[in-house]
């Protein structure tokens, strides 16, 4: 169990002479000086020695532990150091020891530790410190906390034993309850590592195998405590009674030493070098220090440097450097102890206000102490360079942001002229009042109270509102477009179709807008209505052709609109005689006109022999209609016809809605044969048929009693059937008029 105490001692400075831009202003010190209070008293070492002696007792009939085991050996594997710094620490040191083990038997003051020296305790009442006392430091509630320092196994053995649960953050000397691990070696031997944090033992269970360097806990201060230290006591065995084991070899202690390398009886040690914001605050116990710890300075700041030992002897001397980013040493002292035999935990700190023309940069301090060189880095923030914010162009009216992104100090002023003047805003970005005017502003950047030596100029140029106009016709017709442009050249383009062009073509009724912008914060809009008119609607009345000698009529169907043909007429129609090229301009109420242009042709059909009393209509894929002699010739309505009679033929052509006649043919005796006339009646006796291969001009068909059945003339068929459904049985005559001649049949009706 151990007691800090802190005491301020005088310190002697030397300062190196050639350099004084910077100022000391005070320095500071002290010790740590430990009092001893009984760790661990008769009643919890029964309590200790029982609960263990249970727990081998059960491992050993488990075959955990050998009977031989027990038997004494006069060498063990060696020990290691029982403590290290967790992943993430890297101090040059983080521990001290304060007490060894107490070999005087007697009491009190009735001291002696392994090398004759009297560090270590007894107490009045009975009381000789059995192990050895390793504490924490610097700020050892502070790494307590933090889990900053863990127990680890000093050799290898068996788990046999674990307290846990109990308060770990003591400041008196009687709570009988701490936490701790025991660990058995293969000798019979036991290590107990006590004082540790609440939970943090390992989880192994009692009987599990330790290899050395195993994690076992953390350094904290339960059980009779005053701050975070590992009590580390070696017992013989686990036998009550039995005997405390010094590991460590010395002029009162010539046993083997247990240790893999003891180390020295004074170990002076550098703990930390540290750079602080101001002094460190050590706090009553257990409330953690407030440590100021601070590795990034301005020029103008002030600076605390201090220095952390354990085991400090007068008359040691420790050369402390302050060097510059350039390698070259700013400030030297040394310093020393007189008259004092040992510090076991001390520090010393020197208060230093920076230059204003300190450089930047990585700055060490350093310090050479008992051969060994601790350094510690810390930057410093000289004078900054003179700041950048770019130029800016606003619109009027409106505000502008400037950033500055370069400034190496820790504060950036707003200034409204480069010298004196009146402090506008302070941080890295400034936004202006609103400007109706061109201003210039000035910025600087200050590294704590070193500002840069020049204040840099920003301008912020204001513009103009942009106020477009879109230019084109605002009403077209249908089939029309208009070209949409602006009034002047801008940089950006926005169009409400999604164009980002400066000008666009559109055809279609809407509105239209566009947003301009110039590349500053100046927008423009502009908004356009566009109106388009349909064209014309009407049916085209008429055909492109007419009949040779004829007149045909072509125009439009309404009579709403306005008309202009290139005849010159006015009217909606007018009449065509002439084969020729024609435009009619048809115009509405909104003005929007449409042409439609006629190439008229003259249609004069004509009929083409083309051999074997065979003649052909033309022009082809029109309507025909044959006549003879001026009569429509029944059925004959293609566009070839086959002549077996004289007459005159012609033929009426219609192409659309024109019908033409053609010229006569007049033909004349080209038939002289008689005719070969078929009559057949159907089964029925319902219909006759007349078959001639000459043209058939007439019939007749007489009862026996002169009374007329059928008759027809002019038809000019090859083909007749007669219907004779409703007619009485009997002899009839048919009489057939072919190539100018009658002809006389009998048939029978049944």
């Amino acid at each position: 169990m151990i007691l800090f105490r802190f005491s301020v001692v005088l310190l002697m400075i030397v300062l190196c002479p050639f350099y004084s831009l910077g100022q000391f202003v005070n320095s500071d010190g002290g010790e740590y000086i430990i009092r001893h209070v009984e760790c661990i008293s008769p009643v919890q070492y029964l309590r200790i020695e029982k609960m263990l002696a249970e727990n081998i007792k059960l491992l050993k009939a488990k075959g955990i532990l050998n009977q031989s085991e027990n038997i004494r050996r006069s060498v063990i594997s060696k020990l290691n150091g029982p403590l290290r710094q967790a992943a993430g620490y890297n101090l040059p040191s983080y521990y001290g020891v304060s007490n060894f083990v107490d070999r005087n038997t007697g009491f009190q003051n009735k001291l002696q530790d392994y090398n004759c020296g009297m560090r270590t305790y007894d107490l009045a009442n009975g009381y000789n410190h059995g192990g050895m006392d390793i504490f924490l430091w610097p700020f050892g509630w502070n790494m307590k906390n933090n889990g900053q320092v863990e127990i680890i196994a000093a050799a290898d053995g068996i788990l046999i034993g674990k307290d846990d649960g109990n308060v770990d953050t003591n400041c008196d000397f009687n709570n009988p309850n701490w936490n701790a691990v025991y660990i058995q070696h293969a000798d019979g031997s036991v290590a107990w590592y006590g004082h540790a944090k609440k939970f943090s033992l390992t989880t192994k269970p009692i009987g599990s195998k330790i290899v050395t360097g195993e994690f076992l806990g953390l350094v904290a201060s339960s059980g009779s405590s005053t701050g975070p230290h590992l009590h580390f006591e070696l017992r013989s065995s686990n036998n009550q009674g039995n005997t405390v084991v010094d590991p460590n070899q010395g002029n009162c202690n010539s046993a083997t030493s247990w240790w893999v390398m003891q180390k020295p009886y004074y170990e002076s040690t550098v703990n930390a070098l540290m750079t602080h914001s101001a002094g460190p605050v050590f706090n009553k116990c257990p409330n953690p220090d407030v440590i100021n710890a601070k590795n990034e300075f301005q020029c103008g700041n002030a600076i605390t440097f201090a220095a952390y030992y354990h085991d400090q002897l007068a008359n040691q001397v420790s050369n402390f450097k302050v060097i510059r980013p350039n390698g070259t040493v700013i400030w030297s002292w040394n310093q020393s102890f007189n008259n004092v035999p040992n510090y076991n935990a001390s520090y010393w700190t020197w208060n230093y206000i920076l230059p204003s023309n300190a450089p930047s940069g990585n700055w060490k301090f350093e310090v050479l102490y008992q051969g060994v060189t601790t350094t510690h880095t810390f930057k410093v923030n000289g004078v900054p360079d003179a700041p950048f914010a770019m130029n800016q162009i606003i619109c009027s009216d409106t505000r502008s942001k400037l950033i500055v992104t370069n400034c190496t100090g820790d504060k950036v002023t707003w200034w409204n002229s480069s010298v004196n003047g009146n402090l506008l805003y302070t941080g890295d970005t400034f936004t202006t009042p609103i400007l109706s005017k061109t201003t210039k502003y000035y910025v600087q950047c200050q590294s704590g109270s070193c500002p840069s030596s020049i204040r840099s100029e920003v301008i912020v140029t204001v513009m103009d509102q942009l106020t477009p106009v879109i230019k084109g016709d605002q009403i077209i017709c249908e089939g029309q477009s208009t070209l949409l442009s602006l009034d002047r050249s801008y940089l950006n383009y926005k169009w409400s179709t999604g164009d980002t062009i400066s000008n666009i073509q559109v055809s279609k009724t809407g509105v239209y807008s566009v947003t301009v912008s110039d590349g500053t914060s100046c927008f423009g809009n502009a908004t356009f209505n566009l109106t388009v008119h349909p064209l014309p609607q009407y049916l085209i009345v008429g055909d492109t052709f007419y009949c040779k000698d004829l007149q045909s009529e072509i125009g439009v169907s309404s009579t709403q609109d306005q008309y202009s043909w290139s005849t010159g007429d006015k009217k909606n129609t007018i009449l065509i005689s002439n084969a020729d090229k024609y435009k009619l301009t048809v115009t509405n109420s909104f003005g929007c006109s449409k042409n439609e242009l006629f190439n008229m042709t003259e249609f004069d059909p004509m009929i083409i022999n083309i051999g074997n009393n065979k003649f052909k209509a033309f022009p082809d894929n029109a309507l025909y209609q044959w006549y003879i002699n001026g009569q429509v010739i029944l059925n004959q309505n293609t566009q070839e016809l086959t002549i077996d009679t004289s007459g005159t033929f012609s033929v009426d052509v219609t192409l659309g809605k024109t019908t033409c006649r053609s010229t006569s043919i007049i033909l004349s005796d080209i038939i002289n044969t008689s005719p070969n006339v078929n009559i057949t009646i159907n089964a029925n006796y319902e219909s006759i048929s007349i078959i001639s291969d000459h043209s058939i001009q007439a019939i007749d068909v007489i009862s026996i009693d002169g009374k007329i059945m059928f008759s027809l003339n002019a038809m000019y068929t090859n083909l007749l059937s007669v219907n004779s459904s409703k007619w009485p049985s009997g002899l009839y005559f048919i009489k057939l008029s072919i190539l100018n001649k009658n002809y006389l049949f009998k048939v029978l009706i049944k």
